[in-house]
């Protein structure tokens, strides 16, 4: 889903967007389902595979974005990098 914007005086482009699609969450969905589970289904066996494999899954995502949007970008650099820190945090 995208969110798009008219161009407003205090912005410096034309237009823009949102993207509000929600790469990690559903990233997350993906790999729960893929063990059987659902959406609020906890994972109380999941291990640091199964969080290296949602990791994966975020680079995959920002390849496959690279040559059509600007966000894999942010994906790559920013998401990914906050969600790993956070794993290694709680693995910790």
């Amino acid at each position: 889903m995208f969110h798009t914007g008219e161009s407003q005086e205090q912005r410096p482009v034309a237009s823009d967007y949102t993207d509000a699609t929600r790469p990690v969450l559903n990233a997350l969905l993906a790999h729960k389902r893929a063990h059987g589970l659902g959406r609020r289904d906890k994972f109380p066996a999941a291990t640091g595979a199964d969080v290296d494999a949602v990791l994966d899954a975020l680079t995959a995502r920002a390849h496959e974005l690279e040559p059509f949007d600007t966000a894999a970008a942010t994906l790559r650099e920013q998401i990914h990098s906050q969600i790993a820190a956070y794993a290694a945090m709680r693995a910790g």
